[in-house]
C-alpha cells in the first residue's frame, strides 16, 4: 500500500513509541517507507524501542533514544536527539518530514480541585503541553527548507472537546494542545497539521 504522505525519502519522528498507538504507528509507517528514509524514536523504554526498530525494514535507517521527555527543560536535548538520528546526511535529503506528536500522559484523575500541588500541574503540562510545542518548533526549524513537504500529526482524544468528570488535567491539556496545532495550521500554510483522535 503506498501513501502519498509516506512517499519518497521520509523523515518521520515519533514520540511515545515504545508501546500502545506510538509503537503501532511507528512501525506501520516505517514499514511504508521507501529505501534512505529515516525514523527516529522517542520514548522512556529503550529496551521495548529497540523492539520497535526490528520490525521496521532494514532498508530504512531508524534511530531509537530513550529520554524522559518530561525532564527535558529546553530545546538543546531536541537539536542532539535530531543531530544523531541525522548522522551523515541533513535535513534536505528528504522529500519528506513527518511528525507524529503521540507521547502524553493521562495524569491525575482525581477533581480538579482536589490537586493543591502547582508542581504536579507543571510536571503534566511540561510532558503533554509544552514539549510537544517546543520539539514541534525545534522539528519545523530543522527542517525549514520550503521544498520539503512536512506533515505534523497530533495524536489527541475525545477529551480535548469533551469534558469528563475525574480527568481535568488529561482535558484541560489536551484542548490547550489542540488549539496550539489549530493555530499552526493558520500560520504555516507550507505545513499539513491534523489532529488525530
Amino acid at each position: 500500500m503506498s501513501i502519498e504522505a509516506l512517499s519518497g525519502k521520509v523523515f518521520l519522528l515519533v514520540t511515545g513509541a515504545s508501546r500502545g498507538i506510538g509503537r503501532q504507528i511507528a512501525i506501520t509507517f516505517g514499514s511504508m517507507l521507501e529505501e534512505g528514509s529515516r525514523v527516529l524514536l522517542l520514548a522512556r523504554n529503550k529496551d521495548a524501542l529497540q523492539e520497535v526498530a526490528k520490525n521496521i525494514p532494514s532498508k530504512v535507517k531508524v534511530c531509537t533514544i530513550s529520554a524522559d521527555l518530561n525532564k527535558l527543560t529546553n530545546k538543546t536535548k531536541f537539536e542532539e536527539f535530531l543531530s544523531e538520528s541525522l548522522k551523515e546526511t541533513t535535513p534536505n535529503a528528504f522529500n519528506r518530514m513527518v511528525l507524529i506528536h503521540n507521547v502524553g500522559s493521562i495524569g491525575n484523575v482525581s477533581q480538579v480541585n482536589d490537586i493543591w500541588d502547582i508542581n504536579i500541574w507543571r510536571e503534566f503540562y511540561d510532558l503533554n503541553f509544552f514539549i510537544p510545542t517546543v520539539l514541534n518548533t525545534v522539528v519545523m526549524n530543522t527542517f525549514n527548507s520550503k521544498i520539503i513537504k512536512k506533515m505534523v500529526i497530533n495524536i489527541t482524544s475525545l477529551f480535548g472537546i469533551q469534558a469528563v468528570i475525574g480527568c481535568g488535567q488529561y482535558c484541560s491539556v489536551k484542548a490547550a494542545r489542540e488549539m496550539y496545532f489549530k493555530i499552526n495550521l493558520k500560520y504555516c500554510s507550507q505545513t499539513v497539521y491534523r489532529n488525530s483522535i
